[in-house]
């Protein structure tokens, strides 16, 4: 059995002692939380799912973390698919939501909330969720919550978990390119407050703060990250931006990416039939380059 220390810092070039006492209830086995996700995946997603051996996890709350696999008849495991997470002290399954949608005359959800979900972007490390949503009448509303918490401690930090945290808000302007250039740092296209009156550039916001740090004039078009600058594929081409400054610090004309390779460091686009791959390079580039 596995215990797991999430969000914990840990010293480096030490000696490492660690001494946990947790006191609470141990009410339901491993044996039982398996039985557990199995019985609810079976029921609600599929009869070839089923939990698999936990592991305990120790985190605000204990809990034991279930693999979800995918079986077939005559053959076993065929692989992992997820994971479910039941109290160790009460059996609830902590992943499962109820809907927040009601209708006029019924008692409003708990969860409830009055915001349309957009596109999802995770943070270089996992940290965190950017979401590029929006609330009526319309107005854009970039939010970003602790994806940590969403996945192991609080099931509705989408909704209502203290670490949800709106950027800024855009009448009738969502849905629009957006990047992350660090783990804490957000760029979000267009400056302004509504849609008529939109200029054409980013916004840089601190994510664990809220507060906007930059604001440029300039980038265009889709935006992307690394090597320490921001790129934007503009009309005619890719444009570098320095993302501290706002200066624009090279130019690839003709080469307009729609894809980013984190893992390769490539950026990638097709024109005609032709698919177009560019490595992203660690060292500054000259201008016009």
């Amino acid at each position: 059995m596995n215990t797991h220390l999430p969000g914990m810092p840990l010293p480096t070039d030490s000696v490492l002692d660690i001494n946990i006492r947790v006191t609470q209830p141990l009410n339901v086995t491993a044996f039982c939380a398996r039985q557990r996700v199995t019985r609810y995946v079976m029921q609600e997603l599929s009869t070839q799912l089923g939990g698999d051996t936990p592991d305990l996890t120790v985190g605000e709350r204990v809990y034991w973390s279930v693999p979800v696999v995918f079986t077939l008849p005559g053959k076993g495991i065929l692989g992992r698919v997820g994971t479910l997470r039941v109290d160790a002290g009460t059996g609830e399954l902590l992943t499962s939501r109820e809907p927040t949608s009601y209708r006029r005359g019924e008692q409003r959800p708990a969860h409830y909330l009055d915001y349309f979900h957009g596109a999802l972007r995770l943070s270089p490390g996992g940290r965190w969720v950017a979401d590029d949503g929006w609330v009526w009448h319309p107005v854009g509303v970039p939010a970003v919550w602790d994806a940590h918490r969403w996945l192991h401690d609080h099931v509705w930090e989408s909704e209502d978990g203290p670490s949800w945290r709106a950027l800024c808000q855009r009448a009738y302007h969502w849905d629009t390119p957006m990047c992350w250039t660090g783990e804490n740092l957000l760029a979000i296209s267009g400056i302004g407050s509504d849609d008529e009156a939109m200029l054409q550039g980013v916004r840089i916001f601190d994510v664990s703060t809220g507060v906007e740090v930059a604001a440029f004039a300039g980038p265009a078009g889709a935006l992307f990250a690394g090597g320490g600058r921001l790129y934007s594929a503009a009309a005619d081409g890719l444009e570098a931006w320095d993302p501290i400054t706002g200066e624009r610090t090279g130019t690839i004309p003709g080469f307009v990416p729609a894809s980013h390779h984190t893992a390769a460091g490539e950026l990638a686009g097709i024109r005609g039939d032709i698919l177009r791959r560019w490595a992203i390079p660690q060292t500054p580039i000259s201008p016009g380059a």
